[in-house]
């Protein structure tokens, strides 16, 4: 099991913040029959990781992709994802699809306003070569993994079943012997290989249960079905098995 993609916590946390800012004061300011429900306003930050990730690989700058992700809350408030219904599909094509644009039309905002024959190095350039919509369904992908594990390590109870998968998962190629003498000095007790067996098929099945439970909130109320489709398309159902 490899479920280790992490990207700058602090910095996402940070994005996170000013978002939640930004629609308290949307909140103060407006008045009643506003144009963003307080769920979609929630399901919205749950995607600011993946949001995130995809912004600083097609910026290839953080200080771009912060002041793009901002934007992008603006956008949000101002109301562009009012007709998001989860009958006209999902709530992360909608994302997907207005983060693209919002790039582009960064990109073209940038390019006017520099000179044709302009060296200014700050002018980023979008990469017409690369598949945006995969770049952000990676990112996506390493969100929900990286919110799993969260999950994992916040009981205490389970502490120390999170840490044999998650060493597991970061040294592939040590056997069940070594893999137990990393555990045992890593949480200060005794593991043989066979306990540390036992343990990886706990270990496993729990963070399958809890990968089901992070994929059903990005959706919303979805049923079983809804919920396997939604992994396979993200190529989670790797980690299920």
């Amino acid at each position: 099991m490899h479920a280790t993609e992490d990207c700058q916590p602090d910095r996402l946390s940070q994005i996170q913040t000013n978002w939640e800012q930004v629609f308290a004061a949307c909140h103060e300011s407006r008045e009643t029959g506003g144009n963003v429900s307080d769920a979609q306003q929630q399901l919205l930050l749950r995607y600011a990781g993946a949001i995130y990730r995809y912004l600083t690989a097609v910026a290839g700058s953080e200080d771009v992709a912060d002041d793009l992700a901002q934007e992008f809350a603006l956008r949000f408030i101002r109301g562009d994802f009012r007709n998001a219904r989860p009958e006209r599909g999902r709530f992360r094509d909608f994302v997907k699809r207005s983060l693209v644009n919002l790039v582009i039309d960064s990109h073209r905002r940038k390019r006017q306003q520099a000179s044709l024959d302009s060296n200014d190095e700050t002018v980023w350039r979008v990469d017409q070569s690369i598949d945006h919509f995969a770049i952000f369904e990676k990112g996506w992908r390493a969100d929900i993994l990286q919110k799993t594990w969260q999950r994992y390590f916040e009981n205490e109870s389970e502490r120390a079943s999170a840490e044999i998968l998650k060493l597991r998962a970061t040294h592939p190629q040590l056997s069940s012997s070594e893999l137990a003498k990393h555990a045992s000095s890593r949480l200060s007790q005794e593991f043989s290989a066979e306990s540390i067996r036992q343990s990886l098929v706990r270990g496993r099945r729990r963070f399958a249960e809890l990968l089901r439970v992070e994929v059903a909130h990005s959706l919303g109320n979805p049923s079983a079905e809804e919920v396997d489709q939604e992994m396979s398309a993200l190529g989670l159902k790797k980690y299920t098995i």
